[in-house]
């Protein structure tokens, strides 16, 4: 995971550490795969609970489409689809967020420490929007990066 503060704006970039090969016998199976992100930014406090700053929540579906050898990639927070016919293409779409606009410096103050933390959690197959679903949700896995304005 990687931070670039260059901008007025904090980027991001993170990949999902766990089995792509496994996700791509998943994806050439027939069955949809969303990878769920949340990236909160903390306040590091030292001797007080950490203050949230920003939570972002990031949620990319691929769906195959075994017919045409295509699969659709599908952001759900815009429902803005596209569709491509490479898997290793899809792949990057599910496990990577490249310089991903997080939150404005504004709202960051100099010589305070700050953390920021993902959370990525895989589902396979439709995903139920039914109460006993969060009761389903898999585990993910997370990571945590800290970082000053420069």
């Amino acid at each position: 995971m990687r931070v670039d503060l260059s901008s007025p704006i904090v980027y991001c970039d993170a990949e999902w550490p766990g089995d792509q090969s496994q996700l791509v016998e998943t994806l050439q199976a027939g069955i949809a795969v969303t990878l769920a992100w949340d990236l909160d930014v903390e306040e590091v406090r030292r001797f007080w609970v950490n203050k949230e700053v920003a939570t972002v929540q990031v949620a990319r579906t691929v769906t195959p489409d075994l017919l045409s050898h295509s699969w659709l990639l599908e952001d759900q927070a815009t429902g803005i689809t596209r569709r491509t016919y490479s898997v290793q293409e899809a792949l990057r779409f599910l496990v990577e967020l490249d310089h991903f606009p997080l939150l404005d410096q504004s709202l960051l103050q100099g010589q305070t420490t700050y953390r920021i933390v993902v959370t990525i959690a895989k589902h396979e197959g439709e995903l139920s929007k039914g109460w006993w679903a969060r009761l389903l949700e898999p585990s993910g896995f997370s990571m945590s990066l800290d970082f000053r304005l420069p």
